[in-house]
């Protein structure tokens, strides 16, 4: 389940793609061989179908996203965005949604994370007529090649989450390996956040405790997604926690793992105030208020887990109303870095 942090979807964060999921076999091209110096570097060249795909995916399961990239950010800021968002979104629905088995999801998820490895490392060369998703590894690859493989370690983290998820449908993990995967997920995204929003030689080192408030957030989308999870076979609890809780996961234990629901989110609140706090001392304005813009529709439905008393609902949805007070929580606190949130929420404590 993957869950990056977007910029402001308050906004149903990754609600199912509507694009078809693409099978192994659509790979059937991409052992074919053209020069890697074929990518412009400043993607004018970008083939008009893969741009347009890529958007069409972003814009069908982060609209406002896509609509606050476009006016903050360049035009190849975007692309690389989308490129990026559109390849995982992918990627996360084959090993979520495709009826294959676990042993094939695994072999894919493999076979795509060595490809770009081999692109990386300039072993390997996609013909530029090949498909669209080959298209999207070949373009990500040539820019970040271009600008000294600055998204490669963050890359490899997405696909360390994936495999992770591949590997653990229908099993109980230790409550490290689920850290570990919350924080791959929302530090990752955190982190090319920043580095889209921010020139090369204005890049700060905050954004290590930034990527905190990328954690905190996914943990915030695994009670948001708790029930959901569990149809398609993800256990977000630790087999530590279901043992000291005496708990046992099923569409109706909402009063019984109010103890740990509770836990979640008190680590979180931790982590949120880590990473605001960081990502207030990042001196571009763009790029804090689109990391604030990000996080905010998880402060409020933290706020809205606290007030249910810790109750985990089936479904949340956020009104219009909702997500227009988020957005002004997250201009007040980039203009001015004071705890506007006790202005916006009331949150209330297990007793």
């Amino acid at each position: 389940m993957l869950l990056p942090i977007a910029v402001h979807p308050a906004f149903d964060i990754w609600s199912r793609s509507k694009h078809s999921i693409c099978t192994p076999e659509d790979y059937s091209s991409l052992l074919q061989t053209q020069h890697f110096s074929n990518v412009a570097k400043d993607m004018t060249g970008l083939p008009r179908q893969v741009s347009s795909h890529a958007e069409k995916v972003t814009h069908e399961n982060r609209p406002e996203t896509l609509f606050l990239l476009r006016r903050l950010w360049n035009r190849e800021e975007v692309s690389i965005f989308s490129l990026i968002y559109a390849y995982f979104r992918w990627l996360d629905d084959y090993v979520d949604l495709s009826h294959r088995n676990q042993e094939d999801k695994i072999l894919f998820v493999d076979q795509q994370w060595d490809l770009w490895k081999k692109l990386y490392c300039n072993n390997l060369t996609i013909e530029s007529s090949s498909t669209i998703y080959s298209s999207i590894l070949r373009w990500v690859v040539a820019y970040d090649r271009e600008h000294n493989c600055v998204l490669q370690k963050h890359i490899n983290r997405f696909f360390n989450a994936i495999m992770y998820d591949a590997n653990r449908q229908y099993k109980l993990e230790s409550e490290d390996a689920l850290l570990r995967y919350s924080f791959d997920l929302g530090g990752a995204y955190t982190t090319i956040l920043i580095i889209l929003s921010t020139p090369n030689n204005k890049r700060e080192n905050s954004h290590k405790l930034a990527e905190y408030a990328g954690f905190a957030s996914h943990q915030i989308h695994i009670l948001r997604d708790f029930f959901s999870d569990i149809k398609l076979g993800f256990f977000n609890i630790s087999k530590q926690d279901i043992d000291s809780y005496g708990l046992s996961l099923n569409q109706n234990c909402s009063n019984e793992i109010r103890p740990w629901v509770y836990k979640v989110v008190e680590r979180a609140q931790s982590a949120f105030d880590t990473g605001i706090a960081a990502i207030n001392r990042i001196h571009s304005v763009k790029c804090r208020f689109l990391l604030l813009s990000s996080l905010s529709p998880y402060l409020g439905l933290m706020e809205s887990i606290k007030k249910d008393n810790y109750y985990l609902k089936n479904n949340y949805k956020t009104s219009t109303f909702d997500k227009f007070r988020y957005l002004a929580w997250a201009l007040l606190t980039t203009i001015t870095p004071i705890n506007y949130w006790s202005i916006f929420l009331n949150p209330q404590r297990l007793p």
